[in-house]
């Protein structure tokens, strides 16, 4: 949504701020070529607004895969990335560099997993590592690897005395508390936040019943674990569907921030509707906050408000319903009402506040509506159809925020992705309570926010009309302070 470079691929950002200028690290493909060879690097100073500095780690002719970098205690910049030892091996091999700023690298060494833990052969994976200071000194690493079957472990662990040399040590235990186990997980990063660890990452599907790649949290009271997946709130970011499609988002990863206390997360989305070899955009950076309850839950970060432009509207108040039906709603009545007419070329930032309850009202013996009510919003791709993504109003933890295609004509809607109440973002909206909105949107690719917590990123089927429009289904709404922003990308 923000950033790519002209020519050729991105793919899986690591992003670092540092003395107030943001790096953005990614695996990089030649236009038409197979394999990443290199790691490119954009430049910014708001998070926002992106440069291409280039290429960067181009000494290697082996693979470029996933990257993760760190600051060390003597003030060096350590880097790894994962690649094979020979053609064919598959990711068996993690090399590292190097560097005084970040721009310049010089390769140290490469490693593989060691036999005694991890599976060397066939299924075997080394690849990239996330970085932290131990509470025993030095430094701790969460690499991608598949531990020994006896192990029933997703990850794997390794040392080092200086952040630069590695040594492979046990995988951690992994309590799965009923939910099925898998072999991997690609590591999106482990912090310690309060008293707990937070181990993030991407899983392949199926997994608790996704179908689709998504990020999911585990936690753990030490930095060795025993981790446990978070169930109540699994799904940190990613879907669960979306017809023949297995990305939308790719590997959720947590920023390196030196400047300031604020946790970060950066993602792309793989864009279909440009041609294959140019696919990916970065997606604005996300907070990230643990609640009341431990959870960790991504926030919309405030930078991000330097995408608004030029305003081109804004109404203070409107008041809107699906109108009335007689004895019980056994269909779904569907209104909507356009918000906004953008030029999806160029984006738009579109916030407010809505107020939602059920319509037709209960009544108090008898209830008019046996259907959930629904708010959200439609973004039209061709004249009668659409992506629209609906959430349930109820005050109730049992609910669900639906995203899918909707048929003007038909008045059908049929739901691709579910957010449930084991996700990470909101499930749904509190009946007669004022919540806030952000929609983020350019080209087919979007960003909804309630609340300032992000809720979903997707794409469109085909490129927008630039018609954004409020959806209500069953649903009576009360929308206020509407502002909508040119982005100024």
């Amino acid at each position: 949504m923000l950033y790519r470079p002209k020519q050729g691929k991105i793919w899986d950002p690591s992003i670092i701020l540092y003395r107030g200028v943001y790096y953005c690290f990614t695996m990089y493909y030649e236009k038409d070529a197979p394999e990443s060879y290199a790691a490119r690097v954009a430049i910014s100073k708001d998070g926002v607004h992106w440069e291409d500095y280039g290429n960067v780690i181009t000494d290697s002719k082996d693979p470029v895969w996933k990257m993760f970098l760190f600051c060390t205690e003597d003030g060096r910049f350590s880097l790894n990335h994962g690649s094979f030892s020979y053609p064919g091996a598959g990711n068996d091999t993690l090399r590292y560099y190097f560097s005084d700023d970040l721009l310049h690298w010089n390769y140290v060494d490469s490693n593989s997993p060691s036999p005694e833990w991890y599976e060397t052969v066939g299924e075997c994976r080394w690849d990239h590592m996330y970085c932290i200071p131990s509470e025993k000194g030095g430094y701790i690493g969460y690499t991608v690897a598949v531990p020994l079957p006896q192990y029933s472990s997703l990850i794997g662990i390794q040392r080092s005395d200086d952040g630069i040399h590695w040594h492979s040590c046990p995988p951690p235990v992994i309590n799965w508390n009923g939910i099925e186990p898998v072999r991997e997980m690609e590591v999106g990063g482990c912090e310690k936040i309060g008293d707990k660890y937070y181990l993030i990452g991407g899983i392949c599907p199926p997994f608790n019943g996704n179908y689709a790649y998504s990020c999911y949290v585990f936690t753990a009271d030490s930095e060795e674990g025993p981790f446990t997946p978070d169930k109540e709130a699994l799904r940190l970011c990613g879907f669960n569907g979306k017809r023949g499609e297995i990305f939308v988002q790719t590997l959720a990863a947590f920023c390196r921030n030196y400047d300031n206390d604020e946790l970060l997360l950066s993602n792309t989305v793989c864009y279909r509707l440009d041609d294959a070899q140019n696919s990916n955009w970065l997606l604005p950076l996300r907070s990230v906050r643990v609640d009341g309850k431990g959870h960790l839950r991504l926030h919309y970060f405030k930078g991000n408000d330097a995408l608004k432009g030029k305003l081109l509207t804004c109404a203070a108040y409107t008041e809107l319903d699906t109108g009335t039906s007689e004895g019980y709603l056994l269909h779904d009545n569907y209104l909507l009402h356009t918000l906004a007419d953008i030029d999806p070329n160029k984006g738009a930032v579109i916030e407010g506040t809505l107020t939602a309850q059920p319509w037709p009202a209960r009544g108090p013996v008898r209830a008019n509506c046996w259907l959930p009510a629904m708010a959200g919003f439609f973004i039209e791709e061709t004249k009668h159809t659409g992506t629209a993504i609906l959430a349930e109003c109820a005050n109730t933890d049992n609910r669900s925020i639906l995203t899918g295609t909707f048929d003007t004509q038909t008045r059908q809607f049929i739901p691709e992705d579910k957010i449930s109440r084991d996700c990470s973002s909101p499930n749904g909206l509190d009946t007669f309570v004022p919540h806030t909105f952000r929609l983020l949107i350019r080209y087919g690719m979007f960003e909804l926010y309630f609340d300032d917590m992000l809720v979903q990123t997707y794409i469109c089927n085909t490129m927008p009309t630039g018609k954004i429009m409020l959806a209500l289904a069953n649903c009576k709404c009360c929308l206020k302070d509407l502002s909508v922003y040119e982005m100024n990308l």
